[in-house]
């Protein structure tokens, strides 16, 4: 799918626990979310690029239960809580990516792991 636009509402795409197989998301615009940009539970072949702002709590966000790693190229996350957190347990691979005027940039908890690669970051906000 491309230039899918998504305002407001809670999320702007939520992946289930029982999400699979192939989806690409190209050239979104996900604005002004009371919670979360993107939600990302289980392992699938995911592509994604476009912008994600002014989200309430994440940008982009990978739940605890995940195990996968994630590639991500072309995305901007601005002015949201969280630009990226990663909870789950695998490596996110980031490039081209460009944060500003997020709360927080990126958050990380148990064995998650990133890989930053072009862009831009603020190390104050990580």
């Amino acid at each position: 799918m491309d230039q899918i636009t998504v305002n407001d509402g809670r999320y702007g795409v939520r992946m289930g626990s029982n999400a699979g197989g192939k989806l690409s998301l190209t050239n979104v615009d996900l604005d002004n979310q009371s919670m979360d940009g993107i939600v990302l539970s289980k392992s699938m072949n995911l592509v994604l690029s476009g912008t994600i702002q002014n989200a309430a709590y994440c940008g982009l966000k990978v739940l605890s239960s995940s195990t996968s790693d994630w590639e991500f190229d072309g995305l901007t996350l601005n002015n949201n809580g969280v630009g990226i957190t990663h909870d789950g347990s695998g490596t996110m691979y980031m490039s081209d990516t460009t944060m500003t005027g997020n709360t927080q940039d990126v958050t990380m908890s148990g064995g998650a792991m990133m890989e930053y690669l072009e862009g831009d970051l603020d190390d104050a906000k990580v």
